[in-house]
């Protein structure tokens, strides 16, 4: 055979195989608009899989399988709307109104997924914001922060999420107000009240976002320096970040600062030093301690120090004496 002739013989075949495709497609939709005539749910499974490959045409079906009594449907659902991306979203805002709990709290994790893509769902999932079961409320939170909302209209609804009932509410609309960065009013003191929260994921959310917010947080010095000693290294870490764009300015921070550089962890001993590097010449008196952590076990926090101590001293030095 030429080559010629392979080629077309190839074309020929990639029509025919792509219209066999669309059929069998075609027939697993037939079953579930009937409403699955197989009872397996691995049949279902299957076949919302295979509804994926429609494309756009096919979201309201697998959107239904949302709300199938079987968990193995309902995630092979989740996913393929999640694959399908923008081409779900304006069926999965429908869905955030279903009378089911977990359709919506489904439907709401899916927009979060998709993210970006769904920008468009954003006016939705404000409405969803007071939704009464928890776990949508906590979804529509999250989504709220990754599909990158208008900060204007999403603050006021995620302020009220950090004093939640639920805990997942609160850490969810923290880590929104983490990814949206913007201390808009009311948002720094609200998330400095949240790194007291009981829960150590919300702590953790909320100390994050304050990393985020920049200057904004010398207002809540004091809640950041009580940070610096919570016992999940996370939230030091990120209470430590949070005083490093102040300068000088977190100058009360400095003997906590010089506690952090004995923690447990090596990345806040080191982010401890960095911090105290923006200080500058008023952390003069972090010199012994610095000079002790030259013995640190870890390589990287010495050198971090090695480096924090030659700044200081050379700007000392240069100081008015």
């Amino acid at each position: 055979m030429s080559s010629a002739s392979a080629i077309e013989t190839t074309e020929t075949r990639i029509p025919q195989r792509d219209r066999l495709a669309k059929w069998i497609v075609g027939l697993c939709g037939l079953l579930l608009i009937g409403g699955m005539l197989y009872r397996s749910p691995f049949v279902r499974d299957v076949t919302v899989r295979c509804l994926g490959k429609i494309g756009a045409p096919a979201v309201p079906l697998i959107r239904g399988a949302l709300a199938d009594e079987s968990q193995l449907v309902r995630v092979a659902a989740l996913e393929t709307l999640c694959q399908l991306g923008a081409d779900a979203a304006p069926s999965l805002v429908r869905s955030l109104k279903h009378k089911h709990a977990g359709t919506r709290a489904l439907s709401a994790f899916a927009l979060a997924t998709i993210g970006p893509d769904a920008s468009a769902a954003a006016s939705a999932l404000i409405d969803a914001a007071g939704d009464p079961d928890a776990k949508v409320r906590a979804n529509v939170a999250q989504a709220l922060g990754t599909i990158g909302a208008d900060p204007a209209a999403a603050i006021p609804v995620l302020l009220p999420g950090l004093k939640d009932s639920d805990s997942r509410v609160r850490e969810q609309a923290a880590g929104a107000l983490a990814l949206l960065g913007i201390a808009a009013e009311g948002v720094v003191p609200a998330l400095a009240i949240a790194l007291s929260d009981a829960e150590p994921n919300v702590r953790l959310r909320a100390a994050e976002a304050l990393a985020r917010m920049g200057p904004a947080v010398e207002a809540v010095l004091p809640n950041l320096i009580q940070a610096l000693a919570d016992p999940i290294v996370g939230v030091r870490f990120s209470a430590v970040e949070a005083l490093q764009p102040l300068g000088s300015r977190a100058r009360s921070a400095v003997p906590a600062l010089i506690r952090t550089l004995g923690d447990s962890d090596s990345c806040v001993r080191s982010k401890a030093i960095e911090a105290l590097q923006q200080i500058g010449p008023l952390a003069r008196e972090t010199i012994p301690a610095l000079s002790q952590a030259l013995n640190d076990p870890d390589s990287r926090v010495r050198d971090y120090a090695a480096e924090a101590l030659e700044q200081i001293k050379a700007i000392s030095d240069r100081a008015p004496k």
